[in-house]
């Protein structure tokens, strides 16, 4: 893992510094007993996520799930951001039939049952094999435990709403069991020995990091080594306006063992470069035609922005030629008249 990337956490994880010990490897300053987490001013709560069926849903319902999930990422606030964390690693087929399929029980329901392994395992072929599991990860930058247990307790009620929607029921992790999947991931192949006290690590002041981190870390410029395994933190930095499901179901097969983190945040997207997202398909100079299909609007509106002169342009011959950063600076503008308006209001 390069030290770059530690620098990029600062905002997720509050402020880090390189670790000297497999100990300090691990950004988590303290738990509390309700399965808060500190890093830094950095507060969090994580919940355990079932599947939403997306895949075995017909199509006239994946638009509304789709939409129904949007209104979940929008419901975020500015002052706080939710990462959806999936944990992907080779089925164990032992496992799988005892916790994944559904089991006879002789009441005449089981032809259904047998049907619904079939598409289970149906799916799981499709997917590479491999088992996962969901988490939803809430995290609030305040100054003390009291205002963000606060803060996302407001917001987890409409999380909570809005995923019912989807018929789909999250359920809240415990300090034991959020734990548990870092000790997966740390200690690999001893995924049945992980124990844990809060009790013993609140009065004897023992290190909580002691039972999930490793016996050795080696950090070098393109990896870390964990013990026996090698492990590497990848971040997409050009990325599309989304992913596709092939590509995620990809990605997820590469390896035995991959933790897939997408961060939604209403934060640290500025205007101007969602305008360039917005108009990135159109040329750096533009004729009248393409400024008047990127801002959505007629032909005759167009030559009379810039006729008064609302859009700056270079006119050669009897043509038009704008500037995509003109479009960028009157679009600012529109947007601020819109805000001073509505506070008006």
């Amino acid at each position: 893992m390069r030290l770059s990337e530690y620098a990029s956490t600062q905002r997720t994880y509050g402020s880090r510094k390189v670790p000297r010990s497999v100990q300090q490897s691990i950004p988590i300053d303290r738990i509390y007993e309700d399965g808060t987490w500190r890093c830094g001013n950095v507060y969090s709560q994580m919940w355990s996520m079932p599947d939403i069926n997306f895949t075995m849903s017909g199509e006239d319902n994946n638009a509304k799930i789709l939409n129904l999930l949007g209104k979940v990422y929008m419901g975020v606030p500015s002052d706080c951001w939710l990462k959806i964390c999936i944990v992907s690693q080779r089925m164990d087929e032992k496992s799988f039939r005892e916790n994944v399929l559904l089991h006879r029980n002789l009441d005449g329901l089981d032809k259904w049952r047998v049907e619904r392994n079939r598409r289970i395992r149906q799916c799981v072929q499709d997917a590479g094999n491999v088992v996962q599991h969901k988490y939803l990860i809430l995290s609030t930058n305040k100054q003390n435990v009291t205002d963000a247990r606060s803060r996302l307790r407001q917001v987890q009620v409409n999380l909570l709403a809005e995923l019912s929607n989807l018929g789909c029921t999250i359920k809240p992790m415990t300090n034991n069991e959020r734990l548990e999947v870092l000790h997966n991931f740390f200690r690999r192949g001893e995924e049945g020995r992980f124990q844990f006290s809060f009790d013993d690590y609140g009065k004897l002041g023992n290190d909580f990091r002691n039972t999930i981190a490793p016996d050795a870390m080696r950090f070098t410029t393109q990896h870390a080594e964990i013990d026996d395994g090698f492990a590497k933190a990848m971040t997409i930095a050009q990325y599309p306006q989304q992913l596709s499901d092939n590509f995620v179901a990809t990605l997820l097969q590469q390896v035995p063992y991959i933790v897939l983190s997408i961060c939604i945040s209403s934060k640290g997207f500025n205007q101007r470069d969602a305008y360039s997202v917005m108009l990135r398909k159109y040329p750096d100079v533009m004729n009248i035609e393409q400024m008047c299909d990127a801002l959505r609007i007629s032909t005759k509106t167009g030559y009379k922005l810039l006729h008064e002169g609302k859009i700056p342009a270079m006119k050669i011959g009897r043509s038009y030629r704008i500037p995509k950063a003109h479009l960028f600076t009157y679009l600012q503008i529109c947007g601020q008249h819109c805000r001073a308006e509505n506070r008006q209001c």
